[in-house]
């Protein structure tokens, strides 16, 4: 049975092959080999370029979206 696609679902796929903005929880960095790391780093565990800690501030990643996955209240997205 095919899932019902949401006007959400529809306007996130338009989105694919785009430049985008996101706002991240959490983040799973690739390592040196490209692989996906074991763990994902907690966004208030994540420290910034001038070596301060991000905290409870939100965190912005931008890239373009090769690829998104929507579950109930959170969507997935891989930038390069």
């Amino acid at each position: 049975m095919e899932r019902h696609r949401w006007d959400i679902d529809v306007r996130l796929a338009a989105l694919v092959g785009s430049p985008v903005r996101v706002r991240a929880e959490q983040l799973w960095p690739r390592g040196w080999d490209g692989k996906l790391m074991c763990t994902p780093i907690a966004g208030r565990n994540l420290i910034l370029t001038d070596g301060s800690a991000a905290g409870g501030d939100p965190i912005y990643v931008e890239g373009v979206l090769n690829r998104c996955e929507r579950t109930i209240a959170v969507v997935s997205a891989e930038l390069t």
